[in-house]
């Protein structure tokens, strides 16, 4: 990806997670009691900490001229080591060095320090006062190399020196990065402007970047396998489409801007209200020696927290804000976003399990680097940053203990209405992660085995709230939408009937006005589905009857200040329902989270339609979304990113799609670990067709079926976003597209 360098940098160093602590991106956060990181390393132990990333790093404890260093190998050639988890070993090793290093890991100098052992089994390097600028490096030419005792002889394994948290892991995931990827990933010219800005420039993309990379690496929760030694490991690791596609992400910021610096955002501060949908396919454990494919689904919501300091409520946000710190120029983007979760197995006959509701629980990233540059045409721009979530513990309705380890992924988002002023930020990702099954003891947390090895394509539409301190001041109240909208939305139907699953994607066009909104036509609906004996049934589309929803105020929110609404329909037991949503202050976006009997949970998106027919031609637009697929064999998730849809003066249609995928065999009840999806290019049979009301539809020929996207274009002048259904015949698939101007 080429992006033109007209770029920021949000600068998320560790003083921003503690910052971080004091309030997260939902109303009333400050009824909450801060949560700070833990006052020691437990990145040595098996433990598990709710509230901060698997890796169990902290810089606490450190000087500035500190670095603190363990030795982390395969059990396999150190079976005597301190077990951790990912089947990793603590070991001591037997000398450490930090040296500046060639491509070919020749040495070129060696640094000096002073070295004192902590009885956990790691070590603290001091360097000498003025050694580093900043007092430890940040350049990826400097490593720590540790030489280790091990049942195959002596091992010396690496890991870059630059470190967002100063507290170094060293094993299998450091010493990908140091041979896959400075190495050999970046090329000599690349990396010679890589260090060129991190040694004249203050505060270079890379020089945040990169010490960002070498933390969050080791969040990932991948098992390194019983039986393989450090190379073996290492080459394993390349396997894992989720990590390599993370750390490729964050290796092609640093590329494409390898020059640029940081600047601040034009906001001083955006606010969003998130609405994030996500479809899962896991592979669950319902005992130590038993497999079950499930599906599960989760949906935002808001959550009432009750503690010493009261009672509030979160709703789901993103926050993007500027500030200054120590003279510094630094934006930061944090996101807290409760969610219900729900999921089902099904058996290789294809009777369903109980579904279950989970208890509620919170998707939180903790701060790092990220970069935001414009697109092609200047009218909006695109975030990219990496996200480490943080752990989290729940309850199961048998009290058992679960702790909830999401892995990191690379966030490539969409901020519609650019920087300055965005009106949204938008994104899929695909991200892993396992549930683990815990003990408690003197407040601490023991892993105990795995009970969920989880896949999750995600669907993100932050819609930014209205600004108070803009003249006049923003407000969204009921009637802020009015008029004709567009509106798509994406949702799958869990239960125990006869049709355990059920995909489906709607497409209306509405009519709004007062706060009622209704159907203009019959809405088009495309669904797939599964019996309970395992017959999945090919794509169909239907007409669905018209319906219609009555706005109202958000909750807590009579004066319209937050941008939330309400939008009450009745379903089909004549039942209301209310459904939590957002809009923009100029009424141009809006959506709801869909949670319902009748269509089970997903999200329902809307843009006003244009003005008049849009003009797209000579357009590529860049593709990420979620999908899933049933055949009578398997079921298939799939998050499609690095995707693109051309069009060229005629409309002839051009549609590259790349991403991640799980794969359930229902026969084996084996659940795939992440798949890349070979990318594979497909032309339209005729031009797409584009309406005065901004519906555009393009079908191709795919093999002995047909891929059809239908949906609605943005009604800015640029025409800057799609959001589109897919529809494959081929693969009986149904999903959601986001594309974005590039």
């Amino acid at each position: 990806m080429s992006l033109p360098i007209a770029l920021r940098l949000s600068l998320l160093l560790p003083v921003i997670f503690i910052l971080s602590g004091c309030g997260g991106a939902g109303d009333n956060g400050s009824l909450k009691p801060n949560s700070f990181p833990p006052t020691s390393s437990s990145s040595n132990s098996s433990g598990f900490n709710s509230g901060s990333t698997s890796s169990g790093t902290t810089s606490s404890g450190l000087t500035s001229y500190q670095i603190r260093v363990t030795v982390q190998l395969p059990k396999a050639i150190v079976p005597n080591g301190t077990a951790t988890h990912r089947n990793l070993n603590v070991v001591q090793p037997s000398n450490l060095r930090v040296e500046q290093v060639s491509q070919e890991l020749n040495v070129i100098k060696s640094y000096p320090f002073t070295q004192t052992t902590d009885t956990d089994g790691s070590t603290v390097l001091t360097f000498e006062q003025g050694e580093f600028p900043n007092g430890t490096p940040l350049r990826p030419d400097i490593i720590v190399q540790a030489d280790v005792d091990t049942s195959i002889g002596t091992v010396t394994v690496s890991a870059p020196a630059a470190n967002e948290t100063r507290d170094i892991l060293i094993n299998p995931f450091s010493e990908y990065l140091v041979k896959n990827v400075f190495s050999t990933g970046f090329s000599s010219t690349q990396l010679s402007n890589i260090l060129n800005c991190i040694d004249t420039q203050s505060l270079c993309v890379s020089e945040l970047l990169w010490p960002s990379l070498s933390n969050q690496v080791q969040s990932f929760e991948i098992d390194i396998p019983d039986t393989l030694n450090e190379d073996q490991a290492v080459s394993f690791l390349g396997t894992r489409i989720d990590f390599t596609n993370f750390i490729n992400g964050i290796e092609t910021t640093m590329v494409d801007n390898a020059a640029a610096v940081s600047e601040q955002i034009a906001a001083s501060s955006v606010d969003f209200n998130a609405l994030v949908f996500g479809a899962e396919l896991d592979q669950a454990y319902p005992t130590a020696t038993t497999l079950a494919g499930q599906w599960g689904l989760r949906s935002s919501v808001r959550v009432l927290s009750t503690d010493a300091y009261g009672s509030s409520y979160t709703y789901p946000g993103s926050t993007l804000a500027s500030f200054s710190l120590f003279g510094f120029a630094i934006n930061s983007i944090g996101t807290d976003v409760p969610y219900d979760r729900s999921t089902l197995q099904q058996q290789t006959d294809g009777t369903p399990t109980t579904k279950f509701d989970w208890q509620t629980n919170t998707h939180a990233a903790s701060p790092g680097a990220a970069a935001i540059v414009n697109n092609q045409a200047g009218s909006d721009s695109f975030l990219l940053t990496s996200r480490a979530q943080l752990q989290s513990v729940t309850t199961a309705t048998d009290s058992t203990l679960i702790g909830w380890s999401p892995n990191p992924y690379f966030f490539d988002g969409f901020l519609y209405g650019g920087a300055a002023s965005p009106s949204a930020l938008i994104g899929s990702y695909f991200h892993s992660g396992k549930a683990i099954q815990l003990t408690e003891t003197s407040s601490t947390y023991q892993r105990q085995r795995t009970l969920e090895d989880m896949n999750t394509g995600e669907l993100e539409f932050n819609i930014a709230k209205p600004v108070q301190t803009s003249t006049p001041p923003q407000y969204v109240t009921p009637t802020t939408l009015s008029g004709n909208y567009n509106a798509i939305s994406f949702a799958v139907l869990l239960n125990e009937t006869a049709t355990p699953i059920t995909v489906a994607t709607t497409l209306h066009s509405w009519l709004i006005s007062g706060q009622t909104i209704t159907d203009a036509g019959a809405p088009s609906r495309t669904q797939i589905s599964r019996d309970n004996s395992n017959v999945a049934a090919a794509p169909i589309t239907i007409a669905l009857p018209t319906q219609s929803w009555t706005i109202g105020a958000g909750q807590e929110d009579p004066t319209g200040v937050t941008g939330r609404l309400t939008f009450v329909h009745t379903d089909s037991s004549n039942t209301a329902v209310t459904e939590s949503g957002a809009a923009s202050p100029d009424g141009n976006l809006a959506g709801f989270m869909i949670a319902n009997t009748d269509d089970g949970q997903g999200m329902m998106l809307a843009m006003k339609q244009p003005s008049s027919t849009p003009v797209i031609s000579g357009i590529t637009y860049k593709l990420q979304g979620v999908s899933l697929a049933m055949n009578n064999s398997t079921n298939t998730l799939s998050q499609y990113n690095s995707s693109t849809l051309s069009l060229d003066s005629a409309y002839n249609a051009t549609l590259n799609l790349s991403g991640v995928k799980a794969v359930h065999t229902l026969s084996s009840q084996e659940v795939s670990k992440p798949l890349a999806i070979s990318p594979f290019t497909l032309t339209s049979s005729s031009p797409m067709t584009l309406s005065a009301s901004g519906e555009a539809k393009v079908t191709f020929t795919d093999g002995t079926g047909t891929l059809t996207l239908d949906g609605y274009v943005s009604p800015d002048s640029n025409h800057s976003l799609l959001i589109l259904s897919v529809r494959d015949t081929k693969n009986q698939e149904v999903g959601l597209l986001f594309g974005y101007r590039q």
